[in-house]
């Protein structure tokens, strides 16, 4: 019987009363076929993430920065190998991939080949929050495209986002307004696209 193979191997450092967190994890989606295919490509059908948070405070306001980036680029696997490279949350037996009721799993970049970084500056408050970020996130050609040859003149979507949100706590009540914009770098490998977005929301605590 065909079955997949899935594996990582987490760490974090967090000293006491320091702020401070930095955590790494590096996981396979696949087997390697054998010892020569490891020493070949260790990376094959891979992720790593590494990230870190620093955080401080103030009377009674925690000011922290944040950051982290996820790889899972395919391997030179992907134009070579006789039976393919796998993508992460992607797999030739699993037809459905690595979701829940058909949502993906984990991080929300996308599945196949690409990479996300995110920098964070948030602040929490007795009144309120607020946060402001930047996050990048790529997505590369497929296997399919790939395997048809010749040249890819838009091989790689880009998304670059700018954005924020603000809460507001009012007794049980919290209120919080929120944007983004975003600038689509050959939109599913086609032509750019820009996007700005806006979001109110009323939550109750009972």
């Amino acid at each position: 019987m065909k079955e997949n193979q899935v594996a990582s191997v987490f760490a974090r450092f967090a000293p006491p009363r320091s702020g401070f967190e930095l955590y790494f994890e590096f996981g396979r989606e696949d087997h390697s076929a054998d010892a020569r295919d490891l020493y070949l490509e260790p990376d094959h059908s891979s992720l790593t993430n590494i990230g870190f948070r620093q955080a401080w405070q103030k009377d009674n306001v925690l000011t922290a920065v944040r950051a982290e980036v996820l790889t899972y680029e395919a391997a030179a696997g992907l134009r070579t190998r006789v039976e393919g490279e796998g993508g992460a949350y992607t797999h030739s037996i699993l037809r459905q991939g690595h979701t829940l009721n058909g949502q993906l799993l984990a991080a929300d970049v996308g599945p196949g080949s690409g990479n996300a970084q995110i920098v964070t500056l948030e602040q929490f408050a007795p009144q309120g929050r607020w946060s402001a970020y930047f996050r990048r996130a790529v997505a590369h050609e497929t296997t399919e495209i790939y395997s048809k040859g010749g040249p890819i003149p838009k091989a790689v979507d880009v998304l670059n986002t700018l954005g924020g949100d603000f809460a507001q706590f009012r007794g049980p009540l919290e209120i919080t307004l929120s944007s983004s914009l975003t600038f689509d770098l050959n939109r599913d490998l086609i032509s750019d696209r820009t996007n700005l977005g806006f979001g109110i929301s009323a939550r109750h605590a009972w």
